[in-house]
């Protein structure tokens, strides 16, 4: 058991097995409670808290270390971004052209394993479908459409598919994205 007595969401290990770094519920400003990232030593069980108040979730370690793609959550929408963890700042993605224009919800970002793109859940006008982006935000590509909720994308060591949950069936399955050919 490394931790106790925490109100955990998602959480990443990074590349060298030496650290993981989750959102957990945290007491902010008196009344209210925002996600926070901490960071745990695997060798050491040493916790380190890395944000604030911040409201950040859903964290997936780049594949250089660097950063993490991250969810910041807001009054009826969501940022997705990327937090620096040398600098500790995070940095919204800008959305370009209209696709995403107005308020969207991002859930359980994923790197691909080369770093050249980010799967992500998003939540927009009704529907909830997958999504892939450049890490600068400046290329948004949907993968699905439809009124299924798809949800947690996870991509193959070799980064040509997609496994994510849909419940396009009535049911949560798991199915699997070719990117290559661009079907399910």
């Amino acid at each position: 058991v490394l931790l106790k007595r925490r109100d955990l969401s998602q959480f990443t290990i990074d590349v060298g097995g030496e650290r993981l770094i989750f959102s957990n519920v945290r007491p902010s400003h008196t009344f209210y409670r925002y996600w926070d990232l901490e960071e745990i030593t695997l060798k050491t069980g040493k916790v380190r808290r890395l944000t604030k108040g911040e409201r950040l979730r859903d964290p997936d370690f780049s594949p250089d270390g660097k950063s993490v793609v991250v969810v910041r959550q807001k009054t009826g929408a969501s940022d997705l971004g990327l937090y620096d963890l040398k600098e500790k700042k995070f940095e919204a993605m800008p959305f370009q052209g209209p696709a995403l224009q107005g308020a969207a919800e991002f859930n359980h970002p994923r790197w691909s394993p080369d770093g050249r793109f980010i799967a992500v859940s998003v939540h927009f006008r009704g529907q909830r479908d997958l999504w892939i982006v450049d890490p600068q935000g400046k290329h948004w590509r949907r993968l699905t459409d439809n009124v299924a909720i798809e949800d947690r994308p996870t991509w193959d060591p070799a980064g040509r598919f997609l496994y994510y949950s849909s419940d396009r069936d009535g049911i949560s399955n798991l199915y699997r994205y070719d990117l290559g050919r661009k079907t399910t």
